[in-house]
C-alpha cells in the first residue's frame, strides 16, 4: 500500500484579524477580528483565490470560511468585494460561530443571502468547524476530517497572531 504525503495547509496571507489559507483543494478564510474586515483584506483575498482558480486550483477549489463569534460584520465596501467571491468557486461552505441569539441571527442572515441570491454557487452555512469538516470531507474524501479542522485551527491562529 502506498502512502500519500501529507498535505501541509499554507498560509497565503494575515491581514489584521484575517487570514487566507489553502489545504489541497480547501481554500480557508477566518475572519476573527472584532474590528470590520477591510475592504483590503477583502481585494487580497478575492484576488488570491481568482489567482489560484486560474493556476493551482483549475480542477476544483472549495471555499470554506469561518466568522468567529465577536467577529465584525464586514462593511459595505468589503462585502461589494466579496460579492466577487461565488464565481471562482465549486462548493462554499460558512462556519458562523456561536451559540448566542447574535450567532443564530448571523447564520439565518447569511443563509438568506445564500439562497436569494442569483449565483450558482450557495454557501452552506453551520455553527461549527468539525461540522465544516464533515460536509468539506464529504466533497474531498482524500482529507480527512481531523486534517480538515487541524488546517482550519492553522489558518486561525495565523489570524490571530499573525505568522
Amino acid at each position: 500500500m502506498v502512502m500519500s504525503e501529507p498535505v501541509a495547509t499554507r498560509i497565503c496571507f494575515e491581514d489584521d484579524g484575517t487570514a487566507l489559507g489553502v489545504h489541497g483543494a480547501l481554500v480557508i478564510a477566518v475572519i476573527d477580528a472584532q474590528r470590520p474586515f477591510s475592504a483590503r483584506a477583502a481585494r487580497r483575498a478575492v484576488d488570491e483565490i481568482a489567482r489560484m482558480r486560474k493556476t493551482t486550483h483549475k480542477r476544483e477549489l472549495v471555499y470554506a470560511y469561518v466568522m468567529g463569534e465577536q467577529a465584525a460584520v464586514p462593511g459595505a465596501e468589503a462585502r461589494q468585494v466579496l460579492s466577487e467571491l461565488p464565481e471562482h468557486m465549486d462548493v462554499a461552505i460558512g462556519v458562523h460561530e456561536g451559540s448566542g441569539f447574535r450567532a443564530s441571527m448571523m447564520r439565518a442572515v447569511a443563509t438568506g443571502i445564500a439562497m436569494a441570491s442569483r449565483g450558482r454557487v450557495h454557501p452552506e452555512i453551520v455553527a461549527t468547524i468539525p461540522a465544516a469538516a464533515a460536509r468539506i470531507h464529504a466533497r474531498l474524501p482524500a482529507l480527512t476530517e481531523d486534517e480538515i479542522v487541524s488546517a482550519f485551527e492553522r489558518v486561525r491562529s495565523v489570524a490571530l497572531d499573525g505568522f
